[in-house]
């Protein structure tokens, strides 16, 4: 297994907290249809959707990407080999943070849209701001993402204190 995964996220998140020495580490959030909160960019992870895939069945999942420029390639012992191929689990919220209050470095998240974290929608709000608290990490967090709704219901629900910064689309955004 050690070799099937060598690069998960885990992996690169500790790669740029202790290698590269990086202050922040920025992830991007998707939620599973039982509302787990995971890491990733992408609607989908492995063949997975991850908005209708229980966390039960996504936890185990190995996805296998190819990087044959860039980072992680170009860097060093992120990749093990010269192949740029790496296989990886997807992570957990709850797992990112922990990483980052272990090494005190802010834990930078963007709000990709899902179930109620977009525009028309901010229900699971509370319940990120909740797992956040959870990690003790309220006060090393900071919130982006072009769904303002999201930045503003963080303003107006106790949370004014942590950094939000709203990612622009295009000059027209509002």
């Amino acid at each position: 297994i050690k070799n099937l995964l060598s690069l998960t996220p885990i992996k690169a998140i500790l790669n740029g907290i202790t290698k590269l020495k990086y202050q922040c580490i920025e992830i991007d959030i998707k939620q599973t249809k039982d509302g787990v909160f995971v890491l990733s960019h992408d609607d989908t992870f492995g063949g997975k959707q991850i908005a209708s895939t229980n966390w039960a069945d996504l936890k185990d999942v190995v996805a296998t990407s190819t990087r044959k420029a860039g980072l992680p390639f170009t860097n060093g012992d992120a990749v093990e080999g010269a192949t740029g191929s790496y296989s990886s689990k997807i992570c957990t919220l709850a797992r990112y943070l922990e990483i980052c209050k272990e090494y005190n470095v802010t834990a930078v998240i963007e709000l990709k849209s899902s179930k109620g974290i977009s525009n028309s929608d901010q229900s699971r709000m509370q319940a990120l701001m909740d797992e956040i608290e959870e990690a003790d990490m309220l006060e090393n967090v900071i919130l982006l993402g072009s769904a303002y709704n999201c930045l503003i219901w963080t303003r107006n629900n106790g949370y004014e204190y942590i950094p939000c910064q709203y990612l622009v689309s295009s000059i027209e955004s509002e």
